[in-house]
C-alpha cells in the first residue's frame, strides 16, 4: 500500500562532521537484499558498492519510503532490522526507498529513476522539516533517538510540531490509536479536474492565498496543495488572463486528493473566497468516480458512484454500480460497492440481525470502539460513528481492520469484539438488551 513515510535518525554528536561510507554487509546480516519488485532479480554487487560516502554535517540525517509506511509494516521492519544506531544510521546512508520491507529498494538503484537525481540522497538538517504532509505528501514521521524508535502522524507537524509516540511500545501493546486516530480516512486516492468559478479577482486571491500559485503558466510542472484541505492539490494546464477583477472567469485545473474527498473543506473555501467549484474524480483504480458541485458555500452535488460495464452482456452479471451520496450509512456504502442489495449470505442469520442493530447505533451515536479488533478508536462525525465501511459486515471498522480487509485478512466473525458477550455494552445502549 502506497503509505509514504520519512525515516530520520539523530547523528550522534561523535559522528559529526565525520564522512562515512554505507555498508551492504550490514544490510545482509539483517536477512535483506537489495531487490527489485522481481523476486528473482537483486540488483548487481558493483552498483550497490557505488552508493558516495554521505557527510554528517547536521543534526538529523532521513529518507524518504514510498510504500509500507504503516507502523506495522515498516515500524515492525525498523525495529527488527534496524534497532540500533549503527543499523539505523547505515540505513539512512542508502538513501530514498521504494520500500524496506522484506528487502530494500533504494531509488537510485531503479532504473526508472535518474541515478544522479539529487532527490535519492540522504537529507540532512538541523530541523526536522514540519511541512512533510504536504512537500512530502508523507503519511508518517519516524525517528530514531536516544536509541529508541518514535514516530508521529506527519500532519501532526502543521499544528505546533511533531506529536511522537514510543514505536515499539504502542506495536507491542498493540495500540493502535495514536497512529489510527491520528492519521487520515484512507478511502483511496483521487484524481481528476476541477472547474473554479467567480470573478477573477476572487479566483486570483484564492490561487495566491490558498494555493500560493501566482503564475498560472510558469506553475504547470508542478502540483500545489490547496490550503484548508486534507491533502488536495491542483495544478494549472493553461494560462488565463486575471487582470479584469471584475469579470467573470471559469478556470479548468487538474485536481487530486487523498484518502478521498472532503467536501466540507470545499463549501469553506467557497464561502471565504467567494468561488464555487465543480469537481469530477475517479479513484486510481478507475472504480469510484466522484461528483461535486459546491456553490456560494453551499454543497450542491455530492455523489460517488461505479461506472457501469457495458462489456458485460452475462445476465448473471453484478446490478449496475448505484449512485448514493457521501452522508448515507456505511451499511448503504457496503452495498454499493460490492453491488449488492444485502449482507453476505455467508454471515448467520443471528450475527446479521447484530451488525444490522450495530448499523443503526453507529448512525445514531458515537460507539468510540471498533467492532472488529476491539481495540483501536473509531473517527467521529457530527456526534455520529465514521470510520471504514466494511464490505463484507456493512458496518463501519476502524482504518486498520479496513485495510486488513481489503487485503483479505479479516479475522473471522467468531473473533469480532462485537459478538463477544462480555462487550455488549461498549457497542449497544443496555436498553437495548442485544445479544
Amino acid at each position: 500500500m502506497s503509505i509514504k513515510c520519512m525515516i530520520f535518525v539523530e547523528v550522534s554528536p561523535e559522528d559529526l562532521g565525520k564522512v562515512v561510507k554505507p555498508d551492504k554487509q550490514l544490510i545482509y546480516a539483517k536477512g535483506l537484499k537489495f531487490q527489485d519488485w522481481d523476486e528473482v532479480k537483486t540488483f548487481p554487487e558493483e552498483d550497490i558498492d557505488k552508493f558516495p560516502e554521505v557527510l554528517l554535517n547536521k543534526r538529523y540525517i532521513g529518507i524518504y519510503d514510498h510504500w509500507d509506511g504503516y507502523p506495522p509494516d515498516i515500524g515492525d521492519t525498523l525495529l527488527e532490522c534496524f534497532n540500533t544506531y549503527k543499523d539505523a544510521l547505515n540505513l539512512m546512508l542508502f538513501g530514498d526507498e521504494s520500500t524496506i520491507v522484506d528487502f530494500l529498494r533504494p531509488h537510485a538503484l531503479c532504473s526508472t529513476i535518474d541515478k544522479n537525481e539529487d532527490v535519492v540522497s540522504p537529507l540532512l538538517v538541523d530541523d526536522i522539516p514540519t511541512d512533510l504532509f504536504y512537500s512530502c505528501e508523507s503519511d508518517f514521521v519516524y525517528l530514531f533517538k536516544n536509541g529508541v524508535w518514535l514516530y508521529a502522524d506527519a500532519e501532526s507537524g502543521l499544528h505546533g510540531g511533531y506529536k511522537w509516540y514510543p514505536l515499539e511500545e504502542d506495536l507491542m501493546l498493540a495500540n493502535m490509536k495514536h497512529f489510527i486516530i491520528k492519521s487520515k480516512p484512507r478511502e483511496t486516492d483521487y484524481t481528476g479536474s476541477v472547474l473554479i468559478r467567480g470573478k477573477k479577482a476572487n479566483v486570483r486571491h484564492f490561487l495566491a492565498n490558498a494555493c500560493k500559485l501566482t503564475e498560472l503558466n510558469n506553475g504547470r510542472n508542478r502540483w500545489y496543495p490547496v490550503d484548508g484541505t486534507k491533502q488536495a492539490f491542483i495544478r494549472p494546464i493553461k494560462d488565463y488572463d486575471l487582470t479584469d477583477a471584475e469579470s467573470d472567469i471559469v478556470a479548468l485545473f487538474l485536481y487530486k486528493q487523498n484518502y478521498g474527498i472532503y467536501t466540507d473543506s470545499l463549501a469553506k473555501l467557497s464561502a471565504s473566497y467567494n468561488i464555487d467549484f465543480r469537481l469530477f474524480a475517479c479513484d486510481n483504480g478507475m472504480i469510484i468516480c466522484r461528483n461535486v458541485e459546491v456553490t456560494g458555500g453551499n454543497i450542491i452535488k455530492n455523489e460517488y458512484f461505479m461506472p457501469e460495464d457495458n462489456e458485460s452482456e452475462d445476465e448473471d452479471s453484478e446490478p449496475n454500480w448505484p449512485i448514493i451520496s457521501f452522508g448515507d450509512s456505511a451499511l448503504q456504502k457496503s452495498r454499493a460497492y460490492r453491488g449488492k442489495c444485502e449482507l453476505s449470505s455467508e454471515i448467520p442469520d443471528k450475527k446479521a440481525k447484530l451488525l444490522q442493530a450495530l448499523a443503526e447505533e453507529q448512525e445514531k451515536h458515537y460507539i468510540p470502539k471498533c467492532p472488529c479488533c476491539g481495540k483501536s478508536e473509531m473517527f467521529t462525525y457530527d456526534g455520529k460513528t465514521d470510520g471504514c465501511p466494511s464490505w463484507y459486515a456493512g458496518v463501519y471498522i476502524c482504518d486498520y481492520c479496513g485495510c486488513k480487509e481489503s487485503e483479505e485478512r479479516i479475522p473471522p466473525l467468531s473473533k469480532w469484539a462485537v459478538f463477544k458477550k462480555e462487550n455488549a455494552h461498549v457497542f449497544f445502549a443496555e436498553e437495548n438488551g442485544k445479544h
